[in-house]
């Protein structure tokens, strides 16, 4: 989370580096070319995706998050697109957005697009667009409720599912502008009482994550001592603390991850995943105070927490993150982040398009003595292009996620972006070769991704029009496309963090200030004036 203030540095989610876990999108109001705006028209030549690579390559669609509502046709042999998007003008505080029509028309071998809804009511009196016109389709918002957030820690809510079909969300255990209050742990059952646990002034982790046991895993800065609830342990200059919280709230271990390099002056987790095994893998970067010089950092635990593998590949800029992990089908741990100038797979070297702004980054690591099997960048010279999520469908697909900057290149492929960075996701096979990339049109970034059981993605993240329009995009596993939750949140990061359920579903943080519509619920947080993390729950 950001405050305002600091909105002029970057954009923050559940997780901050000093290599490249804050990252900055400009101003910039190019639009991309091959737009569909959402109640636009759809065209057949590229501004339809229908799932597989055309002999040119890859189709690639720019959506709009604005324009009319009214439903949008497509092209022979393309997918109808949902017809929802943003709500038409309001023309003072109490005016309505219009309602949506009819959605897109089926193409060949196509769906129809789903119906939009009513369009929620216009910014108060400057005569703007609607914030609202959502398309819940096959999903509906259930609830939306609101949990303290806390302006100076970069972590606004994270959220995962356990094996019960449980959530389980970490935020701010208390509303405060002025410090970070420590975490809380909260466990939302599909039926019965929530439970929480609270670790008040214990340091914020910038990482979570629920094993195969259900047990929560979190890891962070350990710039201060931490307990969690076990054995104290003492801030050190680099390093990071792990602790596994078992299901039932009580600590399994608290760790402290010190770094023995001489010449490590920072670093820091961004994302954890488990194995069949039930081995966690953690990912981030450090810092090398020998030109500081930014490197991705990926290390192999135990479920007991012993350090089994710790690997670092080096990186010549100031950018250097492996921002998420997802293991594969096979066991290969996939990462994706963010580089610049160049780093270092072994034998394979990625250099930035530019030499200099940062690209993004998939790569497939051997979990045995995690070695890189394969690695490629992505993006263009233009600005800064990211990986901020990956996840493996199960056949092996691998979906990513972030921020494209104009002309880049992904899998082989080359599309159109927003000057100052679109948001998008594309789905790669296990060699690289692009499938089908989604670009939103307009200035945004896509900050999480959650792929269920049934091979569905959700994404979440931001389009910037002025205000910001939190998002969430549903995709998968074939050439679908949906909006089930488009609301406009003011100056806030968006929706920041996403979790599938095991039902069809999804949850959703999203940060905001004041009364915030989500579909038909209406949700505030205790002091309308303050930011506030929202957790929204769509359901089937």
């Amino acid at each position: 989370m950001i405050k305002p203030s600091l909105l002029a540095l970057g954009v923050s989610l559940s997780f901050v580096g000093a290599c490249g876990g804050r990252y900055s999108i400009s101003a910039d109001s190019n639009q991309a070319s091959n737009e569909v705006p959402i109640g636009g028209s759809g065209s057949s030549a590229g501004g339809v995706r229908n799932g597989t690579s055309s002999v040119g390559g890859a189709y690639s669609v720019v959506i709009g998050v604005g324009g009319a509502s009214s439903g949008g046709s497509v092209g022979v042999g393309g997918q109808g697109l949902a017809g929802a998007g943003l709500g038409g003008g309001g023309n003072g505080p109490s005016v309505g957005g219009s309602v949506g029509s009819a959605g897109g028309s089926a193409g060949s071998a196509g769906r129809a697009g789903n119906p939009g809804t009513a369009g929620i009511a216009g910014i108060a009196g400057d005569g703007s667009a609607g914030a609202g016109g959502t398309n819940n389709g096959e999903l509906h918002v259930t609830s939306a409720t609101a949990f303290p957030a806390a302006e100076t820690s970069l972590v606004g809510l994270l959220i995962a599912v356990d094996s019960q079909d449980t959530a389980v969300v970490l935020g701010p255990s208390a509303q405060t502008a002025s410090y970070d209050p420590g975490p809380a742990l909260t466990w939302i059952p599909t039926s019965g009482p929530t439970r929480q646990k609270t670790f008040a002034g214990e340091p914020t982790p910038t990482a979570m994550a629920v094993d195969a046991s259900n047990a929560v895993w979190l890891a962070g800065r350990l710039e201060k001592a931490a307990t969690f609830g076990g054995t104290t342990i003492q801030p050190v200059s680099t390093g990071y603390y792990l602790v596994k919280i078992a299901a039932d709230g009580s600590n399994v271990f608290t760790k402290a991850i010190a770094r023995s390099e001489t010449d490590v002056v920072y670093d820091s987790a961004s994302s954890i995943a488990f194995d069949a095994q039930g081995n966690a893998y953690v990912v981030g970067d450090l810092i090398q105070s020998s030109g500081m010089h930014c490197s991705v950092l990926v290390d192999k635990f135990s479920p007991t927490g012993t350090l089994l593998v710790d690997r670092v590949f080096p990186g010549t800029g100031n950018t250097g993150s492996a921002m998420d992990a997802a293991v594969a089908p096979n066991g290969d741990l996939v990462i994706a982040g963010q580089f610049a100038k160049t780093l270092a797979f072994g034998a394979t070297t990625l250099t930035s398009a530019s030499g200099e702004y940062k690209n993004g980054f998939v790569a497939t690591l051997d979990p045995a003595d995690l070695s890189a099997k394969h690695a490629q960048s992505f993006g263009g010279a233009s600005f800064y292009d990211m990986a901020l999520a990956i996840d493996v469908t199960s056949t092996g697909a691998l979906r990513v996620s972030g921020s494209l900057a104009g002309q880049s290149s992904i899998g082989g492929a080359t599309v159109q972006a927003n000057a100052g960075g679109s948001a998008f996701i594309a789905e790669l096979t296990a060699a690289g070769t692009l499938n089908w990339v989604d670009v939103l049109a307009g200035q945004g970034i896509v900050f999480q991704t959650s792929t269920g059981i049934d091979d569905r993605t959700f994404a979440v993240g931001r389009i910037e029009s002025g205000n910001s329009t939190a998002f969430l995009i549903e995709t998968g596993p074939g050439a679908t496309l949906a909006f089930p939750l488009l609301t406009d949140v003011g100056w806030t990061s968006g929706a920041t963090a996403t979790a599938a359920d095991r039902h069809g579903g999804a949850w959703v943080s999203v940060e905001s200030v004041g009364a915030t519509p989500f579909g038909t619920v209406l949700a505030s947080g205790a002091d309308p004036t303050l930011l506030t993390n929202f957790l929204v729950h769509l359901e089937p």
